[in-house]
């Protein structure tokens, strides 16, 4: 379940990582830091994940909401992960709390998660990312990402 949650956890870290394509400062928005609180399935089709994400944002306040990854293991869709909105606050190094859901795409039991689980390996995996990226100001960004190494964002 380790990689379950990790999966979750990206989602909703490369959710952070995009928003900074609205600001001047892109290159300097990032996640420092994750850890993941407590993973629980939900019946033979979900599983939920609580996790702490730490953010370094040199720029303005920002919040990401319809945060949404749909994951793919060489090439076929596992799932998808929604995760909760979140705010960035202005100019701070902190730690958020997150929450997040993996939700199994239609042929996929919790027997192939085991098994993938079992077998895991990060470069075998890539992501589709939607989120909105609303500014303090009210404007909102749709920011949408294809095909995402997992290798690209998770780092140990």
């Amino acid at each position: 379940m380790k990689a379950l949650g990790r999966i979750v956890t990206v989602a909703a870290t490369l959710a952070v990582l995009f928003a900074g394509t609205a600001c001047n400062k892109i290159n300097e928005i990032c996640v420092t830091s994750y850890r993941i609180r407590s993973i629980e399935p939900k019946g033979l089709r979900s599983v939920d994940a609580s996790f702490d994400l730490g953010i370094h944002n040199p720029t303005l306040q920002f919040s990401l909401q319809n945060n949404k990854a749909v994951i793919y293991h060489l090439g076929t869709e596992i799932g998808t992960v929604v995760a909760d909105d979140i705010t960035v606050e202005a100019r701070t190094d902190a730690v958020y709390p997150m929450h997040g859901n993996l939700t199994l795409a239609d042929g996929v039991g919790i027997y192939r998660i085991l098994t993938l689980y079992r077998n895991f390996r990060e470069e075998d995996y890539s992501l589709d990312i939607d989120t909105d990226i609303r500014l303090k100001g009210g404007a909102v960004f749709k920011i949408r990402k294809r095909d995402i190494p997992l290798t690209e964002f998770v780092k140990d």
